[in-house]
């Protein structure tokens, strides 16, 4: 595979799911980036960075301004290169996949009746895939009910993954920056 490295990009949307919300934030988290043609491989017509999340762990503060939630977890990634713009996996030239552990932090600062502010980071651990791969985000969550939620923010994160020699060597360098959309359900 090709080098790819670059400058921020917009990332796309997802959908996260909270599970146990009074003591514990359990969650579980998808979304999909698709790169821009000046940073796909020489004869792509199409890469898209995927990654799903898996990660639990404490509330650790909760007041009437202020949630305060630590977690761990892991991260998967699944970079695909294609040679079509179907989206089709049997289009895939190249996939390269790999695995994260994650800890990190999650801040809610509720403002008002049905909105929240939420400010989100956190790191890979160790260098078993990427090499210091992060993620932070600020967003309004727009609270529809109480089990269904609009979030609206920034996210900025970056992944460094170089593995292999010569004609082998994947080396994937990049900061994703720009807005989100997504959809929170609480359980």
């Amino acid at each position: 595979m090709h080098s790819t490295s670059g400058r921020p990009i917009s990332a796309g949307g997802g959908l996260s799911l909270d599970l146990l919300p009074e003591k514990w934030i359990g969650s579980f988290r998808s979304d999909t980036q698709v790169l821009p043609e000046d940073l796909h491989p020489a004869g792509a017509r199409a890469a898209v960075l995927q990654s799903w999340e898996l990660a639990a762990g404490p509330k650790v503060i909760e007041t009437s301004a202020l949630r305060l939630d630590a977690f761990a977890g892991a991260r998967a990634w699944a970079l695909r290169v294609a040679d079509s713009t179907s989206g089709l996996p049997s289009d895939d030239v190249e996939r390269e996949t790999w695995v994260d552990p994650i800890a990190g932090l999650r801040a809610d600062f509720p403002l008002a009746e049905g909105f929240t502010l939420r400010f989100r980071g956190d790191a890979a651990l160790g260098n078993s895939g990427s090499e210091n791969a992060w993620r932070a985000s600020a967003a309004g969550i727009f609270h529809v009910s109480t089990v269904v939620s609009l979030s609206l923010g920034w996210e900025t994160s970056s992944v460094h993954y170089d593995r292999g020699r010569g004609a082998d060597r994947v080396l994937y360098d990049v900061t994703l920056s720009g807005p989100f959309l997504a959809l929170e359900i609480r359980f």
